[in-house]
């Protein structure tokens, strides 16, 4: 049976978390911005409610994420 390789470094994995957050907000920021380059109506631009939706939800969580108080803070 092979010998099966280490596990990454658990330190990497909110760097890892950190960049795939980025670069899915900058990917529905370029589809937002494609949908939104033309004439935007209602009934022309599908899908772009949805792109909008998912980049407040993931910016905020990011945000969230990013700069809020965590539990460890508050023991001061």
């Amino acid at each position: 049976m092979p010998k099966l390789p280490n596990p990454p470094n658990p330190g990497w994995l909110p760097f890892l978390k950190m960049i795939f957050g980025i670069l899915l907000l900058v990917l529905l920021a370029g589809l937002a911005t494609v949908i939104g380059l033309g004439k935007v109506e209602q009934n022309t631009s599908y899908g772009l409610q949805d792109i909008l939706g998912g980049l407040l939800v993931l910016s905020g969580g990011y945000g969230q994420w990013a700069f809020g108080n965590s539990k460890s803070d508050d023991k001061d």
